[in-house]
C-alpha cells in the first residue's frame, strides 16, 4: 500500500512530466529525444508502436489517420486523445513532424536531392513539402541542405 503523499507525487511527476515534453515539443523543430522524460511503460510503448507504423508507412502518400487508428487498433478519437496528451499535437501534426524530421535528415546526409525528398518522405506536392519544410526549419529543402552541407 502506498501513502496517498505518495501517489500524488507521482501523479504531479507524470503531469511534470508531460508539460515538459509538449514544452519540448513546442519550441523544437525537430521530434523530442522521449528517453528523457518519465513517461509510464504502456505510453512508451504506444509512442514507440505509433513511431513504427508511421514509418512502416513514411513513403506512402495515401496513408491516412483512419488507416493509423485501423493498424492500432483504436478509435480516431481516442487515438487523438492520446497523441494529444502525451505530445501535445494532433496526429495530423505528429505525421507531418516526423515526415519532416525524416526528410532534414537525409537532407544533412546528402544521400536524397532537394528535389526529391518530398517524394521519399510521403508528400504527395513539392510546394506544399516546401511550405510544411519552411514554417519547421525556417528555410526552404534547398537551403537547409546547403547550409547543412557548408558545415561540414
Amino acid at each position: 500500500p502506498f501513502s496517498i503523499d505518495y501517489l500524488k507525487a507521482c501523479i504531479k511527476s507524470l503531469f511534470d512530466s508531460r508539460e515538459q515534453l509538449k514544452q519540448q515539443i513546442a519550441q523544437s523543430n525537430s521530434m523530442p529525444d522521449l528517453s528523457s522524460f518519465h513517461i509510464v511503460d504502456k505510453d512508451a510503448e504506444f509512442l514507440a508502436n505509433l513511431d513504427t507504423v508511421v514509418m512502416e508507412h513514411l513513403e506512402d502518400e495515401s496513408f491516412s489517420v483512419q488507416q493509423l487508428c485501423g493498424i492500432l487498433f483504436m478509435s480516431h478519437s481516442t487515438l487523438s486523445r492520446k497523441v494529444q496528451g502525451l505530445l501535445g499535437m494532433n496526429v495530423v501534426e505528429y505525421i507531418r513532424n516526423k515526415r519532416l524530421s525524416i526528410a532534414a535528415g537525409l537532407l544533412k546526409s546528402g544521400k536524397v536531392l532537394p528535389g526529391e525528398v518530398w517524394f521519399k518522405v510521403g508528400f504527395s506536392s513539392m510546394s506544399y513539402f516546401t511550405k510544411c519544410f519552411k514554417a519547421m526549419y525556417g528555410m526552404t529543402p534547398g537551403e537547409y541542405a546547403r547550409k547543412d552541407s557548408q558545415t561540414d
